[in-house]
């Protein structure tokens, strides 16, 4: 049930493209002056510097940026025992502050966590947790310059919850989604949360449950949120396909829009919206990295690879 995704391919690729525009300047350069840049910048970016080292295992790191340019970052390690939620903050041009628990009043597993913060500096967490019978989706947020508030769940069920996913827009309003375990599989549930702390009703968004997995989400600055999973087909040859579903602000949840179905199969949708709102996709295949294109009020366009 687990799937350690350790980062997002999204981001992955962000990264890179603001390397690349780095370099262009360089362009201009003689060959050596280039080559001597290059290799500075490289050794630069592949020497990892340890958030907090230690004895234990460490696992689902997940890292934001607030608007002054701090980093913070959540993870579960195993020091205590069982694997909890470890929170860390770097100020910008700093060094990583030690760590502390993220929910100290939690006393079973805490897995798979996801942070993001709005244009405020507010944080949101949102994992997976095993205080109770079943494994259940919890909460948490921490004001900017304040304390993380103790975790409870979002809307808690007796069957099983297990993939999740959260997403934030600058005004603070929140996007969580969930799968929940029913007869035939898993349906993917949502809730809005608005800027001022009140959860709106959980919302089915898939028509029937099915073998759903990694799930992603994002909202954009008016309201407009977004799912994407993954489903397994069973057939002649096993399968994985992308779909993707979205309302708008103040509406109901659209049907569900394939936006993978290659032979090369689809693993590890991430989505995220620009400021115009329009989606962008990526997922990893056999063969390589895929990405597609939905605009406000357009269809997917056909997958390339990256």
């Amino acid at each position: 049930m687990f799937n350690r995704i350790h980062f997002q391919w999204l981001q992955a690729l962000a990264v890179l493209g603001l390397f690349i525009g780095a370099l262009a300047p360089a362009a201009a350069m003689n060959a050596g002056e280039r080559d001597a840049i290059i290799e500075k910048r490289n050794f630069a970016q592949t020497q990892p510097t340890p958030i907090d080292p230690g004895e234990w295992d460490q696992e689902w790191v997940s890292a934001a940026v607030g608007p002054g340019g701090g980093i913070h970052a959540v993870w579960s390690d195993n020091r205590d025992g069982s694997y909890r939620l470890r929170y860390s903050f770097k100020p910008a041009g700093g060094t990583w502050q030690g760590s502390a628990p993220l929910d100290p009043g939690g006393t079973g597993l805490q897995w798979g966590v996801e942070i993001a913060a709005d244009g405020r500096g507010n944080l949101y967490a949102i994992w997976l947790d095993g205080r109770g019978e079943k494994f259940q989706i919890y909460f948490a947020t921490r004001p900017a310059g304040g304390d993380w508030s103790a975790g409870a769940p979002i809307s808690p069920t007796a069957q099983e919850q297990g993939a999740h996913s959260l997403a934030v827009n600058r005004r603070g309003q929140v996007i969580a989604s969930w799968t929940v375990r029913e007869a035939g599989g898993w349906n993917v549930f949502a809730a809005l949360r608005s800027p001022d702390g009140t959860w709106g009703a959980v919302e089915q968004v898939t028509p029937a449950a099915d073998n759903i997995y990694q799930l992603s989400t994002a909202i954009d600055d008016w309201g407009r949120a977004s799912v994407s999973w993954r489903r397994r087909d069973w057939g002649e040859e096993l399968t994985y396909k992308v779909f993707f579903a979205t309302r708008p602000a103040d509406g109901p949840w659209g049907e569900p829009e394939l936006v993978c179905a290659s032979a090369d199969s689809c693993w590890s949708p991430s989505i995220a919206v620009d400021h115009d709102g329009n989606v962008h996709a990526i997922w990893r295949g056999r063969n390589g990295v895929y990405t597609a294109y939905r605009p406000v009020r357009g269809p997917w366009s056909t997958p390339v690879q990256v």
